[in-house]
């Protein structure tokens, strides 16, 4: 049970889920994988072999982070509100009843359209814009919101 189902309001219930992409962990997995590489092949190493630890601990610690960011990220549209939550240890949140979303913005490159992830700017009625990057089905977030604020027209 993730943070948004923990604070549902009554009679509130989650319509469109989603997460932040898995392309935020390829640069983290490829680093990983060259540390990784590189402390098996320190072992063939007799005078080398005590560094393969360190390879190893440096690979966890390049994957940490990104992956804590990818598990603990939250984005949901409810049938009275958008709901993110963004960290673990430094969390970021953004609950906006629905009357008061003014629009959702979605920005995607080439890349971005082919893999289905994007940048995602929520704007709400007399405050700033709240934006999120790389961001999963971005288009089908936004077709969710505007179901949800005609739903309530």
């Amino acid at each position: 049970m993730g943070y948004l189902d923990r604070n549902l309001m009554a009679g509130e219930t989650v319509v469109f889920r989603t997460r932040i992409h898995w392309i935020t962990l390829l640069p983290a997995s490829l680093a990983a994988a060259v540390l990784l590489g590189g402390a098996i092949a320190l072992l063939f190493f007799p005078k080398a072999r005590l560094a393969s630890p360190v390879c190893l601990l440096a690979a966890v610690a390049v994957l940490a982070g990104p992956l804590a960011r990818y598990f603990s990220s939250e984005f949901a549209v409810t049938n009275k509100r958008v709901a993110i939550k963004v960290g673990f240890v430094r969390r970021r949140t953004l609950e906006m009843v629905l009357q008061k979303v003014e629009s959702v913005a979605v920005e995607q490159g080439v890349l971005a359209r082919m893999l289905g992830y994007g940048t995602l700017t929520v704007h709400g009625t007399g405050g700033t814009p709240e934006v999120f990057d790389l961001i999963r089905a971005p288009l089908e977030f936004r077709r969710h919101v505007d179901e949800q604020l005609a739903a309530r027209a």
